[in-house]
């Protein structure tokens, strides 16, 4: 399982980044079709819930708690850059987010994948830390595919997949 993982996550990560290096200046802040938000949050969002391995181990966050606040469930995406960290550092956060990823699945053992996630607002929808580790593909394959969609909807074409 870890083995497949890690391929996931490379991928994920990966393309994550390669949409993000086909932005510029305020495409970033646009959204052409009005659904998924803009670009800035789509990434953000990615870099906060890439996070993962602090919910399952309650070691430390890779990223400023603030970030929560700006980017995970909820969260609505805001009209002014200001307001978000700079596009550098997300894109830090996505190489923090993705060598933490890979430690983590070389690290696991039965007894923390058949724990349950530390946070009860994560244990109330995935009861181990297997399903929720699961899950973090599927999401965030999910939020590429809208990251994809602005990126091709601002320039024309995109990367990846």
């Amino acid at each position: 399982m870890s083995d497949i993982l890690a391929g996931q996550f490379k991928v994920c990560f990966g393309w994550a980044m390669s949409l993000a290096d086909a932005l510029e200046g305020d495409e970033w802040l646009r959204t052409p079709d009005g659904v998924a938000g803009h670009p800035w949050w789509l990434y953000g969002h990615l870099a906060e819930a890439g996070d993962f391995g602090h919910v399952m181990t309650g070691g430390g966050r890779i990223h400023p708690p603030e970030w929560e606040g700006l980017f995970s469930i909820g969260s609505v995406p805001r009209p002014d850059g200001a307001d978000y960290p700079a596009v550098t550092e997300l894109r830090d956060a996505h190489r923090r987010n993705l060598e933490a990823a890979l430690a983590l699945l070389g690290s696991l053992d039965e007894e923390m994948l058949e724990r349950a996630p530390v946070y009860p607002e994560v244990a109330e929808h995935f009861p181990t830390n297997r399903r929720y580790l699961l899950f973090q593909p599927i999401h965030m394959g999910y939020h590429l595919g809208q990251f994809r969609r602005l990126v091709t909807a601002l320039r024309g074409s995109a990367g990846g997949p």
